[in-house]
């Protein structure tokens, strides 16, 4: 025990047992001061003040141990409780103990009385220190929690500057440039300028999707689950309130913030204008579907007299695809990196290349549309495609997505014009390749 006197608060209305008490602690080496108080209200005042432990006989004028126990644990004060009386009987016992007691000790039997005592102080020290460990705990997960969410908000706030940057000055740059030489375009008679001028155009066209997919990249990724979650996740982190999903009623929102729509046919005439793009989609669905696999159709048979791109000549010399084009994403980097080689080295011809690999690897892919087959015997399959053509003079560019579609017996080819209807046949198709070519596996294992 320490040295310090042990601060005791005797709740006992007998002065005799108090003396007793006292005697037996003094006996037992115990340095203490202590006071004796006999009524609730005296024993309320007194908590005010600090104290190492409190004693306490069971039956009282009016009042019993329970009682005070009970206005001890309001109190929130922290302090070990020993029960001393004269009887108290066996549940009695148990019950104190369930409601926090630290020990009972019959005044038959004092002889216990002063390591009970100490042992009740120190496993109340040890309580103490406990809390104040998980305390500390607390505070130190909350700063770091603090800390990281200050983090996550630096980095968003520099990508988002970063995302700005890219855009209102590379975007602007290189669509005003992208401007200037379809001008140039436009007024040209030189065929080799004309040339030189679609090719500068392409890696013009490069660039530009570069930085809008830097952009993508660098956006908040809770925006891809929506953006009703980006707006759970930012009023949870600026107010720490996190409404539900269904508090969101769009039907709140006024109509002129939501995005419209312009719906045109390959001549550049409108069919239709909106702000729900579902509406849209439903009305000049089938009509937009159609003019997408005629367009692709169109190209698909201009493409059979692609030239191998090993072969010296130019694509341009030998197909209708000058103004045309099928890449994959895949093979984007490896597009623009041929770019940027061509405006650091000034070498056309190993860019022009390049560009008459894509298109070749990416009409090898649409040639094959149509056809059904029973294995992976059709190369590599783009993920996007980008067909660009030319319509009334105009420059204009259709997105085309590749899926396998289930036909049972084999699976079929075909390009799609909505990313997620591909991706859903391409699972099944998928699914159904992978049976295929397990056919003859599963017959083994279900013979044997």
């Amino acid at each position: 025990m320490s040295a310090t006197p042990l601060r005791l608060l005797h709740l006992e209305d007998a002065e005799d047992d108090h003396v007793l008490i006292s005697t037996q602690l003094r006996r037992a080496g115990l340095s203490f001061e202590i006071r004796r108080v006999d009524s609730l209200a005296d024993f309320e005042a007194a908590l005010k003040e600090p104290w190492d432990a409190i004693l306490s006989d069971h039956d009282l004028p009016g009042f019993t141990g329970l009682d005070a126990l009970a206005l001890l644990r309001a109190s929130g004060r922290l302090l070990p409780f020993v029960i001393v009386s004269g009887q108290i009987g066996e549940a009695m016992a148990v019950e104190a103990m369930r409601s926090g007691a630290s020990d009972y000790i019959l005044k038959q039997n004092l002889a216990r009385l002063a390591p009970a005592l100490e042992h009740a102080i120190e496993a109340n020290e040890s309580r103490r220190a406990r809390i104040a460990a998980d305390q500390e705990v607390a505070r130190s997960r909350e700063r770091l929690s603090e800390l990281a969410r200050h983090l996550q908000t630096s980095i968003e706030m520099e990508r988002a500057a970063i995302a700005r940057e890219i855009h209102d000055d590379v975007g602007g740059s290189l669509t005003a440039l992208k401007f200037d030489l379809a001008w140039v375009e436009r007024h040209t008679s030189d065929p080799q300028v004309a040339q030189r001028l679609q090719s500068a155009l392409d890696v013009l066209n490069h660039a530009l999707e570069a930085s809008q997919r830097i952009m993508h990249n660098l956006r908040p990724a809770i925006l891809d689950q929506g953006l009703v979650a980006a707006l759970q996740e930012d009023l949870a982190a600026e107010r720490g309130v996190r409404p539900q999903a269904e508090d969101f009623r769009q039907e709140a929102i006024p109509p002129h913030l939501f995005m419209r729509f312009v719906v045109t046919d390959a001549h550049g005439r409108r069919l239709g204008a909106g702000r729900n793009l579902a509406q849209l989609r439903a009305e000049h669905g089938e009509r937009s579907q159609g003019a997408f696999r005629q367009a692709l159709s169109a190209l698909v048979a201009s493409s059979q007299s692609v030239p191998d791109p090993a072969s010296g000549r130019s694509a341009r010399e030998s197909s209708p695809l000058s103004s045309s084009r099928a890449t994959d994403r895949r093979d984007r980097s490896s597009a623009e990196a041929s770019a940027h080689a061509e405006a650091k080295s000034s070498q056309p011809e190993a860019s022009e290349a390049t560009a008459r690999s894509s298109r070749s690897n990416g009409m090898a892919s649409l040639r094959e549309a149509g056809r059904r087959y029973t294995d992976w015997s059709f190369g590599e399959l783009p993920e996007l495609m980008e067909l660009e053509q030319r319509v009334d003079g105009r420059r204009q560019t259709l997105i085309g997505y590749p899926a396998l579609i289930d036909r049972q017996d084999s699976v079929e080819l075909a390009v799609f014009d909505d990313d997620q209807q591909a991706k859903d046949e391409h699972r099944k198709g998928l699914t159904r390749l992978f049976i295929l070519a397990m056919r003859e596996p599963l017959k083994f294992f279900e013979r044997n």
